[in-house]
């Protein structure tokens, strides 16, 4: 079976012009954010250092959590990227992104038991986070329970039609 929507989510800033310096040392955590997002494609090694200047400013800075998460997840840091997504959920219990990207590294660390009620956290948060549903759906199929499963097929396929 074709995971599609296993992907991790990142939070998007509104983002900086391109032709801006980085900010100074003294910046806000939102600026390092900021200028982080903007790195990420480009240089995910920078994009983790200013996301951790923002954590270093203001370390209940859900976004920062969870964007740098993304980022070691995608490196392959799972334990530190854990760390970050559980992190942000102490801080914001109801966030969906942070529940969502969480059940996509407990599967990809093959605990799926454990993934299983984070997507359902990151849908109870957000019914709109399709990808969640999808994730959700085939995590009931595999374990059996075919009409919860057909019912998030059914909510991600309605979400995916809207968009």
């Amino acid at each position: 079976v074709v995971r599609g929507a296993r992907k991790v989510a990142a939070i998007r800033g509104p983002g900086r012009a391109k032709s801006q310096a980085p900010p100074p040392r003294s910046a806000s955590a939102e600026e390092w954010c900021e200028l982080a997002s903007e790195l990420e494609q480009e240089s995910p090694i920078e994009a983790q250092a200013a996301y951790r200047h923002a954590l270093e400013i203001d370390p209940t800075m859900v976004m920062a959590h969870i964007n740098l998460g993304c980022l070691l997840h995608a490196a392959g840091k799972h334990t530190a990227a854990e760390r970050h997504y559980r992190k942000a959920i102490r801080l914001d219990g109801d966030h969906a992104l942070a529940w969502y990207n969480l059940g996509v590294l407990l599967e990809d660390r093959e605990r799926t038991r454990e993934a299983l009620p984070c997507y359902e956290r990151a849908v109870a948060a957000d019914a709109d986070l399709a990808d969640a549903h999808y994730n959700l759906a085939l995590l009931y199929e595999h374990a059996g329970r075919k009409q919860d499963a057909v019912r998030h097929f059914a909510i991600y396929k309605r979400l995916e039609h809207k968009s």
